[in-house]
């Protein structure tokens, strides 16, 4: 009997997606968000323990080891992909940190600009309502995820 069907990846007849080229301008600006990131999760993992550094200073080394090594794994484990229209930024479990528009584009009916910074919807798409930022101009960021908007 043959079988009913046969398995085929969905990719086997797409074509190879367009790449778009970073720019040097692009490329520094990713960096630059990678750094602020890196920045606040740093700020929290040290601010966490001072108050038990404070009470025992005599736990201080045992603890910036325990912050050191953390941010380094989440360093480490925070990575970027390239979607059609998004670099998707994940953290390391594998959760969405961010979205970043890659080029000029309209988006299902609304306008966005290279650079504009997402938050996610879910783990594939961004929020589409309003961009939290730009990372070619001014952004705050935090190690959880773009602000959400006021």
């Amino acid at each position: 009997m043959p079988p009913i069907c046969e398995w085929r990846s969905h990719t086997d007849e797409m074509p190879k997606r367009k790449r778009i080229q970073m720019n040097d301008q692009i490329k520094q600006a990713i960096e630059t968000f990678k750094e602020k990131v890196f920045n606040d999760y740093e700020a929290f993992q040290y601010g966490m323990w001072k108050r038990d550094i404070e009470k025992n200073p005599e736990r201080k080394k045992g603890l910036h080891e325990i912050a050191a090594k953390s941010i380094e794994e989440f360093k480490n484990g925070f990575r970027m992909e390239e979607t059609k229209y998004y670099y998707k930024f994940l953290n390391s479990n594998s959760g969405v940190h961010s979205f970043i528009v890659k080029e000029d584009k309209e988006i299902r009916g609304k306008k966005w600009k290279q650079g504009d910074i997402l938050k996610p919807a879910d783990y594939r798409t961004p929020a589409l309502n309003r961009p939290r930022g730009n990372i070619l101009g001014e952004y705050v960021i935090q190690w959880t995820g773009p602000l959400y908007l006021r």
